[in-house]
């Protein structure tokens, strides 16, 4: 299926005035959540949907451990994840401790294989 978008009006600086141009904005369909993923993985499979279910429950507790020990994590077909945190500049290596460190995020770099597959995405407008 393919994946919709509208037309939105932007206004936008161009040299010393402001200039209204036109984009493609992408719609969100629906938010598809484990269990469903579960059911689809388990029709493909030999496994049942309870058991695919648990399987990514204990993936994404797994991965999430790795990133709190500062590990990278790299899931072969879907992508790499890692840990980050900004900081805050301080004058001095001394003053620079755990205070510093803001809250943690995680940031996601799609593998070759996921880029590859969602390149083959086709649009359509939302009517």
């Amino acid at each position: 299926m393919p994946a919709k978008f509208i037309t939105t009006k932007k206004t936008v600086p161009f040299g010393p005035e402001m200039k209204e141009l036109y984009c493609a904005t992408l719609v969100k369909n629906r938010e598809v959540d484990l269990h469903e993923i579960a059911e689809a993985l388990s029709e493909s499979s030999t496994l049942n949907p309870v058991d695919c279910y648990g399987v990514m429950v204990g993936m994404a507790a797994q991965i999430a451990k790795h990133l709190q020990e500062g590990n990278v994590v790299n899931i072969e077909f879907l992508g790499t994840f890692r840990i980050r945190a900004k900081s805050t500049a301080v004058e001095s290596p001394e003053l620079v401790t755990e205070k510093t460190i803001g809250k943690p995020s995680v940031n996601f770099r799609p593998s070759v294989l996921m880029k590859q597959r969602i390149s083959k995405t086709q649009f359509v407008t939302k009517k």
